[in-house]
């Protein structure tokens, strides 16, 4: 079994030697569907109309050997696996990569779906103390606390209080270390800077 990722790496550039993969100089931004030449081996839509990416749903695609990783070699149920291709690999690298979350750090996630939850589960794998799920959706309480969130915050049972004020609450007035957006709300969005740790420049 192979899994797609949204880039491709060639690891020779200097973007790869420097582990900055996500934008390889060679694959990194190349449109998935077309052969390095600029054609395509797409032949049953108008021509030009072409579109693989994420969100894509496919049994059979073609797609450069840079932008294939076989999983046959690791030992997990292969019906895990297409969740590693984009949903898995965004939410567990915006807590270590991008939030770059350490031991006792306090993190709060915004929103618990599959990019989320994977913040959660990188978040406990990185030493957090605090890992804060917040999402309008009651039934996510269980799983979120089950992947290592301590807390879990309904957004819609608040009544007059805001997701900043309970998470100010639940730090003692601090703020969250590094706040994770993955619920593409604007209202959360807002909610996230106003929950974070003040930062004095």
């Amino acid at each position: 079994m192979v899994i797609a990722p949204t880039y491709g790496e060639c690891g020779e550039c200097s973007s790869c030697r420097s582990g900055r993969t996500n934008v390889c100089q060679k694959y990194g931004a190349n449109d998935p569907p077309m052969e390095p030449d600029g054609s395509s081996r797409f032949s049953f839509v108008d021509e030009n109309d072409y579109f693989l990416a994420c969100s894509t749903w496919t049994q059979y695609m073609v797609v450069d050997s840079n932008y294939a990783v076989k999983l046959n070699d690791y030992d997990f149920p292969s019906a895990h696996g297409c969740i590693l291709s984009c949903a898995f690999t965004t939410g567990y690298g915006a807590a270590w990569l991008e939030g770059r979350v350490r031991p006792g750090d306090t993190v709060a996630v915004y929103g618990t779906g599959s990019v989320g939850l994977s913040s959660v589960i990188a978040a406990k794998d990185l030493g957090a103390k605090k890992i804060i799920g917040i999402d309008k959706n009651e039934r996510k309480r269980q799983v979120a606390l089950s992947l290592g969130a301590t807390d879990f915050i309904n957004s819609e049972g608040l009544g007059t209080m805001t997701v900043s004020d309970k998470v100010m609450e639940l730090t003692g007035g601090k703020g969250a270390d590094c706040c994770i957006e993955a619920s593409g709300s604007d209202a959360l969005m807002n909610e996230a800077v106003k929950s974070a740790l003040p930062v004095i420049l």
